[in-house]
């Protein structure tokens, strides 16, 4: 997953694509939200998914953070394709979810 956020756009993207596994992976896309969410120049989220779910455990870590973002930034989940099962929860924890 890499991150594709615009520096003059103040809107940062991070891509939840595939599986949603718990351990290093679900590490990783915390890492990114973190950064995404203590990043002052980026005042909105954009939650690029495209994923038929996966591991509860991770799927629940990325709710969470989702969640507290959201709190400080308006986040949107766009869902490009499938976005089944835990894919659907964690957008559930945005403001919007824009689907295909």
């Amino acid at each position: 997953m890499a991150p594709f956020i615009p520096k003059r756009s103040g809107v940062g993207v991070v891509e939840i694509f595939g599986s949603i596994h718990g351990g290093s992976q679900a590490v990783e896309q915390v890492r990114l939200l973190d950064i995404v969410h203590k990043a002052r120049h980026m005042k909105a989220l954009v939650v690029d998914i495209d994923s038929p779910g996966g591991a509860v455990s991770g799927s629940e870590v990325l709710y969470s953070r989702l969640e507290r973002i959201a709190r400080d930034k308006p986040v949107v989940a766009f869902v490009r394709g499938m976005g089944a099962s835990g894919a659907y929860y964690i957008s559930c924890a945005t403001h919007q979810i824009v689907a295909l």
